[in-house]
């Protein structure tokens, strides 16, 4: 017969995860009291910005660039600016997070409301 132990714990479970030993509500009292919410303004978020990991290989120093996309082609081409990307210096790796991802087809599903039309010169490279 064996004998009744430990649960076991998921091997790909971080340590920082592991709340077995939290305690419920410890914070909810104070929480209720009051609390201050301080919001950072976009120019002193552009002077420090927020480091993070990165979701491709977990290392730190992700930092958020912001690029140009046109999605589309020819008439239907649809280019929107100031699109906000994470990029990793480390792997390489450039995506767009979830939240800009619901962002750029809200855009895209109302686009004759966001988009003003323009004239787009077009080049193509040739070595």
């Amino acid at each position: 017969m064996k004998k009744a132990g430990k649960t076991r714990r998921d091997p790909d479970m971080l340590d920082e995860y592991d709340f077995s030993n939290g305690i419920r509500g410890k914070y909810a009292k104070r929480l209720l009291e009051g609390s201050n919410i301080v919001v950072q303004p976009q120019d002193v978020a552009e002077v420090f910005p927020k480091k993070r990991k990165c979701d491709n290989c977990g290392k730190a120093g992700a930092m958020q660039k912001r690029i140009t996309r046109i999605y589309g082609r020819g008439r239907n081409a649809l280019v929107i600016e100031n699109v906000p990307i994470i990029v990793c210096p480390h792997c390489g790796a450039s995506y767009l997070e979830a939240k800009t991802l619901h962002e750029i087809e809200r855009i895209k599903l109302h686009r004759k409301s966001f988009a003003e039309p323009k004239h787009l010169d077009v080049a193509a490279f040739a070595l």
